[in-house]
């Protein structure tokens, strides 16, 4: 709390705390660190301002979303995606998904028997590595690595999407 703000004597006064872990100088949801930390990839390809709905490389994921993913936006052939797809022995009717999953990130999956119907897709829920249900997993600030998570197999043709905010 800023000097002056802090009050003593008064219970229940509710003080108003702003924390920034990142600037966001134009509010395009991507932080100034991320693109000053680009700035020679940047120049390197003739870019001199970040531009956060473009798709520098090509792949078909625009700039904002491989900030999301922790992709390079220079690198068409670095993309988010599960890596392993598998069944596993006490784990007979799930599947197994394996990725790459980058700090400070949470992830989800939505299921839908229909990819035409957009408003289709609904949470599901899952077991983690240690075969605890799970709705979502979260990375620390400095966690990065593999995870692997199991979702439930269905009498019906299924469609998963690992969402990754």
């Amino acid at each position: 709390v800023a000097a002056g703000d802090a009050v003593v004597g008064k219970p229940g006064e509710v003080k108003k705390l702003t924390v920034v872990l990142a600037s966001d100088a134009d509010h395009d949801g991507v932080a100034d660190e991320y693109v000053d930390a680009l700035a020679f990839l940047m120049w390197k390809n003739g870019k001199s301002t970040y531009e956060a709905a473009a798709d520098w490389d090509g792949d078909g994921v625009n700039n904002y979303n491989e900030y999301v993913a922790g992709t390079n936006p220079f690198d068409k052939t670095d993309k988010f995606s599960v890596r392993q797809m598998a069944t596993d022995a006490g784990y007979e009717n799930y599947f197994k998904f394996t990725f790459l999953a980058n700090q400070g990130r949470s992830y989800s999956v939505n299921t839908t028997t229909d990819l035409e119907k957009k408003d289709s897709w609904q949470k599901t829920g899952f077991k983690d590595a240690q075969g605890v249900d799970q709705t979502h997993i979260r990375t620390g600030a400095t966690e990065t690595g593999y995870r692997t998570i199991y979702v439930l197999k269905e009498g019906v043709k299924r469609f998963w999407k690992l969402n990754v905010e």
